[in-house]
């Protein structure tokens, strides 16, 4: 999904209640990297996903990946 015409907030607050929904649906893997969402703001994408996750951290398996520099 493109968003990258919403201010941050409104991204974080739209990513926030699609985690929260794909919890309830049942939903338990989350694949994530740095360079995900913002680039600007490396690791905002687990940032987010934490804070959407917050208790239910324990139910849920977190793939990401690592290695690649942005320039």
């Amino acid at each position: 999904m493109e968003r990258g015409h919403l201010p941050p907030r409104l991204m974080e607050t739209s990513d926030l209640d699609t985690i929260r929904a794909a919890l309830d649906s049942g939903i338990s893997l989350f694949d994530t990297a740095p360079l995900y969402g913002d680039l600007s703001r490396e690791w905002i994408s687990e940032y987010i996903i934490g804070k959407g996750l917050g208790p239910n951290h324990n139910r849920v398996v977190i793939s990401t990946k690592f290695g690649r520099r942005t320039t």
